[in-house]
């Protein structure tokens, strides 16, 4: 399907471009400046810093519920559309969730915008920051998919996909895909950096230091989609995520570079099958 599509070459330039970014980042004056301001803004943040344990307990709650939904569709994956199910999982957790940070961080009487760096959400150089960062977070990926294929390798462990990954394989339609490039692409996106590096990492940064803070979030991250083999490339995009957002200050260059990563799993899925997903 789509065979004309050069996906190798595409990625190429990407990851090269990624690598470029790191370089010239390193070597950049500017830069130093920018984290440093973007430390100091996240441990300043006015993020509502009277949530307590009970806000970690609202996360582990609605992961729990979002298992529960899962056990219970996934005998039912043959008759429930796809799009259903992973519509049902982004309700119940990452919705759920957000709905009730949303709530509260209205109830608190902040801005909700300021505080997460959303201001004018759909300016232009966000998405330019978003490809760029999504570009510096595949050399990472790529190298943790890498060291993952090794280690299972060695100890004899079997390599597989997520089992969502292996359902989308199976999908057609363009209104199929086009309702799981809006959900995966953009929506799914888009309530977890509001959860993940919106609001948890720095409250983490604000409860356990800087440093903790952007390794725990990347940690919480990658466990939550309870997938052995994704584990080291999802705590790489984690990180780099988060270090986008120290040093853009804004949580919409996240959301596209999410966005990004998640958008182009899919264009492999719709081009390559399986067999061309990396991680």
């Amino acid at each position: 399907m789509l065979e004309w599509i050069r996906l190798d070459v595409l990625m190429g330039v990407l990851l090269l471009s990624g690598v470029c970014f790191w370089v010239s980042l390193l070597f950049s004056p500017a830069a130093g400046i920018a984290w440093s301001n973007g430390w100091g803004w996240l441990k300043w943040r006015p993020l509502p810093h009277d949530l307590s344990k009970s806000f970690l307990w609202g996360f582990l709650l609605t992961f729990v519920l979002q298992i529960g939904v899962g056990l219970w569709m996934y005998p039912r994956m043959d008759v429930l559309p796809v799009g259903v199910v992973i519509l049902i999982s982004i309700a119940v957790f990452q919705g759920l969730f957000s709905l009730i940070l949303f709530v509260h961080l209205q109830a608190v009487g902040l801005n909700i915008l300021e505080v997460l760096g959303l201001e004018s959400p759909l300016h232009i150089r966000d998405a330019i920051w978003g490809l760029m960062a999504y570009c510096m977070a595949l050399p990472l990926v790529v190298l943790s998919s890498l060291f993952t294929k090794a280690l299972f390798s060695s100890l004899n462990i079997e390599l597989t996909l997520q089992p969502m990954i292996q359902e989308l394989s199976e999908l057609s339609g363009w209104l199929n895909w086009l309702s799981l490039f809006l959900l995966i692409g953009f929506i799914g996106p888009l309530l977890e950096e509001f959860i993940f590096r919106g609001v948890l990492f720095p409250w983490l940064v604000q409860k356990t230091g800087v440093l903790p803070g952007l390794f725990l979030q990347a940690a919480i991250f990658a466990l939550i989609h309870q997938h052995a083999a994704s584990l080291l490339a999802l705590f790489s995009l984690a990180i780099l995520l988060g270090l986008s957002y120290i040093y853009t200050r804004r949580l919409m260059t996240c959301v596209w570079a999410h966005a990004f990563f998640n958008s182009m799993t899919l264009v492999y899925t719709l081009v390559e099958g399986v067999e061309g997903i990396g991680i």
